[in-house]
C-alpha cells in the first residue's frame, strides 16, 4: 500500500506571512517594543473564557511560573496523574516540591477525583490535573475538591487548546491554565508557552517573574524578586495570531473525524479507543490513543508503531508512568523513607496505558479528504497487509 496523504503540519498561511512580515519590517522584535504579544495573549484569553493571558517561551515554564506564583514552597506537595508527559512534574521538582502520583481512569486516560481525595494530607497544596489528548479532566468535581480542602488548581491544557467541558473552555476552571504551543501542538510556533487566569494578582505576580522580576512598564530598572527570562517574541506571537482564528475548525474537524473512527474501530476488540468524558463536549484530539492487544494480532506495539510511520502515519508509544522515570525515582529516593511508598507500583491504570496504547498525531483527523477510519482499519487490522 501506498503511504498515506496527510494534511500539512506545521501548517501555515498567507496570513502567517503577511504577520511575520510587518514583525520584520517594524524592526520590534521583543515584546517590549512590540505589539504582537500583547494582541496574542488578549485574544488567546478572550478566547478561552479568561481575564488575563501571558505569553511565555514554553509550556514547563508556564507550569513553574504558576506554581511561584502560588507560592509553592520545598516540601510542599502537589497531586498529579501518574500518566502524563514529565513536564507536569519536573517545575515541582526544580522548587523543592513533591509531585504525589495517582491513578488515572482506565478509559478517559485522565486523573481520577477519588484517587485525588486519597492522596490529599496535611501537606498537600494543590492539584495538576491533565486534560490527556484534550479530553478534559472531571473539573466540576475536582474544583470541588478543591474548594474543601483549600487546595489550588493549576490546569495542564497543553493538548487542550478550545477544548470544552459542559461548554466551559479549558483552562479557565482553575487559579491557572497553562498551554504549550511546541512544534507538534494544536497551535504551534516551534516552541513556546502561555498561561491563562482570572486573578489579577496572580496574573500580576507571573507578569513580574516571566520578565526577570521586573514590574510591567518599569523604566528604572526596579527588579523586584527573582524571577527569570521567560518572555515569548513577537515573532512567536506573529505566527500564532492567524491560527487562533482556524483553532475551532480545526476542532470541530478533528472531533468529527476522531468520533468516526473510534466508531469504526468499535467491531475490532483488538482496540479500544480513549473515551470522551460525557461532559467533555469537545474534546480537541491532540492525540487520537487506543489500547493495542498486541496478542490477538500477534504483532508487538514496537512493530505496529513502526508499520503505521513507514506507512505515512505518525505513530508513537504512549508515555511512560512518571513514577517509573529515573529522574522521579532518583528525586523520590533523596527524600527518605517518607516517600518511598511513591516508587512502587501503585498505579494499575497508568500502567496499563503506558505499556499498551498507541497514540497517533492530530494531523490524521485534519484531512477531509480521506476515509481516515477506513485507511487506519485496513493498516491495522489485517495481519496480511503487515509483514514483521
Amino acid at each position: 500500500m501506498n503511504k498515506v496523504n496527510l494534511a500539512d503540519w506545521p501548517y501555515f498561511s498567507e496570513a502567517e506571512l503577511m504577520q511575520l512580515t510587518e514583525v520584520l519590517n517594524s524592526g520590534n522584535w521583543w515584546r517590549g517594543n512590540g505589539d504582537k504579544v500583547i494582541e496574542f495573549e488578549n485574544k488567546f484569553a478572550n478566547f478561552h473564557k479568561a481575564t488575563y493571558g501571558l505569553g511565555v517561551t514554553n509550556g514547563t515554564h508556564a507550569i513553574l511560573l504558576a506554581l511561584k506564583a502560588l507560592g509553592l514552597k520545598p516540601g510542599d506537595e502537589v497531586i498529579v496523574p501518574s500518566f502524563t508527559f514529565i513536564s507536569t512534574i519536573l517545575p515541582i521538582m526544580e522548587l523543592g516540591g513533591i509531585p504525589i502520583p495517582v491513578d488515572v481512569e482506565p478509559n478517559t486516560f485522565c486523573i481520577s477525583p477519588s484517587e485525588i481525595k486519597k492522596a490529599i494530607t496535611n501537606k498537600t497544596v494543590g492539584i495538576i490535573p491533565v486534560h490527556m489528548a484534550g479530553n478534559i479532566c472531571r473539573m466540576k468535581e475536582i474544583c470541588e475538591i478543591s474548594k474543601k480542602n483549600n487546595l489550588f488548581i493549576i490546569e495542564d491544557a497543553c493538548h487542550a487548546h478550545g477544548a470544552e467541558y459542559n461548554y466551559k473552555k479549558a483552562g479557565s476552571f482553575g487559579d491557572f491554565g497553562v498551554f504549550s504551543f511546541q512544534a507538534l501542538k494544536l497551535m504551534t510556533s516551534g516552541e513556546g508557552g502561555c498561561l491563562i487566569t482570572s486573578d489579577k494578582d496572580l496574573y500580576n505576580k507571573v507578569q513580574v517573574l516571566h520578565n526577570v522580576g521586573r514590574p510591567l512598564g518599569d523604566t528604572n530598572y526596579q527588579h523586584v524578586n527573582m524571577g527569570s527570562n521567560f518572555r515569548m517574541s513577537e515573532f512567536q506571537a506573529a505566527v500564532l495570531i492567524p491560527q487562533l482564528e482556524r483553532i475551532s475548525s480545526q476542532n470541530k474537524i478533528r472531533l468529527e473525524n476522531g468520533k468516526s473512527l473510534t466508531k469504526s474501530l468499535s467491531s475490532y476488540s483488538e482496540f479500544i479507543p480513549q473515551t470522551i468524558d460525557p461532559l467533555c463536549n469537545l474534546h480537541s484530539y491532540y492525540m487520537y490513543m487506543f489500547y493495542y492487544n498486541a496478542h490477538k494480532l500477534e504483532l508487538s506495539r514496537e512493530e505496529l508503531i513502526n508499520e503505521l510511520n513507514n506507512r505515512g502515519i505518525p505513530a508513537y508509544r504512549a508515555y511512560s508512568q512518571v513514577n517509573e522515570t529515573e529522574v522521579f525515582k532518583r528525586y523520590i529516593a533523596g527524600l527518605g523513607k517518607e516517600y518511598s511508598s511513591l516508587l512502587k507500583n501503585n498505579y494499575p491504570n497508568s500502567q496499563n496505558i503506558s505499556n499498551n496504547v498507541v497514540w497517533i498525531h492530530h494531523r490524521i483527523l485534519l484531512d477531509k479528504s480521506e476515509d481516515i477510519s477506513n485507511v487506519l482499519i485496513e493498516l491495522i487490522s489485517q495481519k496480511s497487509v503487515i509483514q514483521k
